[in-house]
């Protein structure tokens, strides 16, 4: 079944105009495709993994091609449960307010957790291909997004 992952980053949640913009978007979204499934994450209540400690050193060991020990292991499931679920959506609805005059500091939490290339791309020799290939497997993306005045 395909997928739209709802990524909403505005704290106001119903004095909200980009989420009222987005659930507009995603009622008309859903009327045109109605077997999609719409996975709304919301990251003001969605816990997301830590990078440091554990997290960062099981990052390095896979960027150095070396195993995990078990505590970097566990770290490392939640980084790729996150990454999963992002990479598991064919399309992409993000709801986000001008947060001073940039993004909420949880929408760079979860870029931070899911731009891992070595998840997405093996780190050989090869990388410009592999990275090509991946860039022209480019899925859609809709923001919805308001500013303060």
């Amino acid at each position: 079944m395909a997928k739209l992952l709802y990524i909403e980053a505005s704290p106001r949640k119903s004095r909200s105009k980009s989420i009222e913009v987005a659930h507009t978007f995603l009622s008309t979204f859903q009327s045109a495709h109605s077997s999609v499934e719409v996975d709304k994450l919301d990251l003001w209540s969605t816990e997301l993994p830590r990078f440091d400690g554990d997290t960062l050193e099981a990052k390095y060991a896979i960027i150095h091609g070396q195993s995990h020990s078990p505590e970097q292991a566990k770290a490392w499931k939640r980084v790729e449960e996150v990454i999963e679920r992002f990479k598991s959506a064919d399309w992409y609805l993000f709801s986000l307010p001008m947060w001073n005059f940039g993004v909420p500091y949880v929408l760079k939490h979860f870029i931070g957790v899911t731009d891992v290339t070595s998840i997405f791309v093996e780190p050989t020799i090869a990388a410009p291909a592999e990275i090509e290939a991946t860039i022209t497997k480019a899925k859609e993306l809709a923001v919805s997004t308001a500013k303060a005045w």
